[in-house]
């Protein structure tokens, strides 16, 4: 920052020496100007020293705005390097290698004293005695080398910026640092860059609260996520089995046959799935399945009613016709609304064309055998044919339910699949009381439409600069139930959002093309606002534009969806959808990778002391009852020598020990979790059969340590660990911590029996 101030001064200085070589030269013009106009009157040459003049002053200001521009530019990239690192880093030092400065921006108190003895003396004796005061002994060997001149100039040569780790010492207190070096302007001419260092552990603070905003993100979004599915999905039962009657009503009597027909097929259906798993059923499939079969025969919609009706044997040619029935029926379900699902349409596709196929190929459209009909396809087959039976038609009477169920079981209805008969035998009982209870439904839930005409409760921010769309926009949407607030420009969006709460809307809807600030301006700044929920909430974008890079350009931006004018209710519901899905699945992988960071320990790979307290609380909830119920053990390990070899190997070699004495607890406790809940000790919690087998794996864990000891010492693999163990007691032990106590004492008394003392 002095630099900077120096600058500012020069240029100052400059300024005002311009401005009095200005006067003097105006001075001496006005003389010169007058002298030729006494000695040769008034003419032309006489404005010529005033021009000149003019054309010299004009380049002198033209010069020292030039410098003052750069030297504002110089200082609006510093500030703007330092305002984003101050709140985030503990210490920050403008450092300039070529000029020997080092300028302390912010540091600690325990740093002002050592830094007030360097002040003036450059850059290296500021380092060296940053170095001398404040680093620690075990990080002076790797520390110093990466902070050399060459080293960093050579470093920032390659890259914009780098990090390095080390540990500051004051007095008794190590705290673990990591420090980012950042190269300031043309590095190739003046070496000048920032070091700024924050204690890791204040990181850490900071990512554990980051892990709780995801977490709460995570928690609401999947809530929201959940609610607005069930209204974005919404089948409508009602047409659907309006559709199948209107079919049906013309050959049997209207609406009873479908619905036996749909809950036939929702029983047999689901007997499938808990019998014969290979096919793949859930819940939602059955229920899906359920609500297609309504569809099955769709096609009769085409038939004459000279087939359909005809009470006797048809011909040849007349069953050809009605075969025809299959595939007209797939025509028309072709013709389905768009919002259908891919899965509901497939579903009602497969069972319009293929509920006549039978199991050893002699049935129609396409002759297909054993599983090469689909599950779906099998069950309604089997259930229509059922139905028939039961029901009289134009061309025979009713048989009896015993009667008809035998038909089906003797295969005189034609051959279907071992395992649809062994289901429709086991829910022989069940088939028969949905006939006999008329009022018996089979609900299925909401599972056809990717979308819905239903936005109830959703706050839209729809941002139009033209007053006609914007008005019938917001019309449409606010029928379908929608709560809209309108804007009529970028910088209006941007006001509103500002004013109101965190959680205001739910989306963003944004016209691209405005005057002043247009959508992808207003977008990025929308992204920028360090507003919570601003990162991610849905902006979609709203256009004319069928562009490429339009799209391309929007998505840079940080938009979510494109969709084209005019708006529709069907769009924005889509649109929603998967933008709130995408969001919800990217917080959810955030999460992931947070948990998994937070529950490992970096550097032996076992889980961590948060890890350890999560397992605690589950051990808590099984014995807050009685206890009685509660089995595990505790084992905690403590690994010896440790600062010995920190002090003759190196810390390095120190890490080494840490792990290979981890990995030999892991290799005994194969089947149970070991935490690191301390620098060089371990706890393994025990249970199930490492519970049960806890004294040989003891002894096996003893015998381990012993057969290291032919390894010589802890470069060679070595390990020495004292172990303890104590078994929960619902008689003694009130809190998990109790047990921990009784391991802990026991692992003292072991290494004292190893001729160790307390303090290794």
């Amino acid at each position: 920052m002095g630099k900077y101030k120096s600058k500012m001064i020069r240029n100052t200085i400059a300024n005002i020496v311009v401005a009095i070589i200005a006067v003097i030269l105006f001075q001496a013009v006005c003389y010169m100007s007058y002298k030729l106009g006494l000695d040769r009157g008034v003419d032309v040459i006489a404005f010529i020293p005033i021009a000149i003049f003019f054309f010299v002053l004009l380049f002198l200001y033209i010069y020292s705005q030039l410098r003052a521009r750069k030297v504002r530019k110089s200082m609006s990239d510093y500030y703007s390097i330092v305002d984003g690192l101050t709140d985030e880093y503990d210490i920050i030092f403008l450092i300039d290698i070529d000029e020997d400065t080092a300028e302390l921006l912010k540091a600690p108190k325990e740093m002002m004293e050592a830094y007030s003895k360097a002040k003036g003396k450059g850059a290296v004796a500021t380092r060296e005695l940053f170095f001398n005061n404040l680093l620690s002994d075990d990080s002076k060997e790797f520390a110093a080398p990466q902070l050399e001149s060459e080293t960093i100039i050579k470093q920032l040569e390659e890259k914009k910026s780098y990090y390095i780790t080390y540990n500051l010492q004051s007095g008794n207190t190590k705290r673990h640092c990591e420090a980012k070096l950042m190269r300031m302007g043309n590095f190739t001419k003046e070496h000048r860059l920032i070091f700024a260092s924050r204690s890791i552990e204040r990181q850490d603070k900071g990512e554990a609260a980051f892990r709780q905003h995801l977490e709460d993100a995570v928690s609401i979004r999947t809530e929201a996520l959940q609610e607005k599915n069930k209204r974005l999905n919404r089948l409508n039962e009602d047409i659907i089995a309006f559709l199948g009657n209107i079919v049906e009503a013309r050959d049997i009597e209207s609406g009873e046959h479908v619905r036996r027909v749909k809950g036939f097929t929702h029983i047999i259906a689901e007997e499938v799935m808990r019998s014969y798993p290979e096919y793949g059923l859930t819940p939602n499939k059955v229920d899906l399945i359920t609500s297609a079969s309504a569809l099955h025969d769709l096609g009769k919609i085409s038939i004459p009613d000279a087939i359909l009706l005809k009470p006797g044997r048809l011909t040849p040619e007349e069953f050809e016709t009605m075969k025809s029935h299959s595939n007209r029926g797939c025509e028309i379900l072709k013709l389905a609304p768009l919002d259908w699902s891919a899965e509901y349409l497939q579903t009602s596709l497969d069972i319009c064309k293929y509920h006549h196929e039978k199991y050893d190929g002699k049935g129609y459209p396409e002759g297909l055998k054993g599983d090469e009909i689909p599950i779906s396809a099998q069950i309604v087959s089997v259930v229509d044919c059922f139905d028939a039976l039961i029901n009289k038609r134009c061309y025979k009477d009713a048989f009896d339910f015993e009667e008809a169920f035998d038909m089906i079981m003797r295969g005189e209805c034609g051959v279907f699949s071992p395992k649809i008969l062994d289901c429709f035998k086991k829910s022989k009982e069940k088939l028969r009381n949905h006939i006999e209870n008329k009022e018996l439904e089979y609900d299925e839930p909401f599972v056809m439409r990717n979308e819905d005409s239903d936005l109830s409760g959703i706050n839209i921010l729809l941002v139009e600069d033209d007053e006609v769309s914007r008005t019938v926009g917001a019309d449409i949407l606010r029928e379908a139930g929608a709560w809209i607030t309108e804007a009529g420009s970028g910088d209006e969006a941007l006001d509103i959002i500002k004013n109101v709460d965190d959680d205001a809307f739910d989306a963003i809807l944004m016209d691209l093309f405005m005057p002043g600030l247009d959508g992808f301006e207003t977008t990025k700044k929308i992204r920028e606002l360090k507003i919570s929920g601003m990162d991610t909430i849905p902006i979609i974008a709203v256009s004319v534009s069928h562009s490429y890079a339009d799209v391309e350009r929007a998505t840079e931006s940080g938009m979510n969806a494109y969709l084209y004018k005019p708006l529709s209710v069907g769009q924005v519901s889509k649109a929603l959808m998967y933008c709130m899905r995408d969001q919800a699945n990217a917080l959810q992988a955030k999460l992931s990778k947070s948990n998994r960071i937070v529950n490992r320990d970096p550097l032996t790979g076992v889980r961590s002391v948060a890890a350890y307290m999560d397992k605690v609380e589950m051990l808590k909830s099984k014995i807050s009852g009685d206890g009685e119920d509660a089995s595990f053990a505790l084992v905690e390990c403590d690994l010896n020598g440790l600062k010995g070899v920190n002090d003759n190997f190196g810390h390095d070699i120190g890490d080494i020990y840490i792990v290979n004495g981890c990995r030999l607890m892991c290799s005994v406790f194969k089947h149970s979790p070991v935490f690191r809940i301390g620098g060089d000790e371990f706890v393994a919690i025990l249970e199930g059969s490492d519970y049960e087998h806890r004294e040989e794996l003891m002894e096996e864990l003893k015998k381990a340590v012993e057969d290291s000891a032919a390894k010589g010492d802890a470069i060679h693999g070595r390990v020495s660990l004292a172990a303890g163990i104590a078994v929960y007691d619902p008689k003694l032990d009130k809190t998990v911590g109790d047990v921990l106590k009784r391991a802990d004492q026991a692992m003292y008394n072991n290494k004292k029996i190893m001729h160790m003392t307390v303090s290794d």
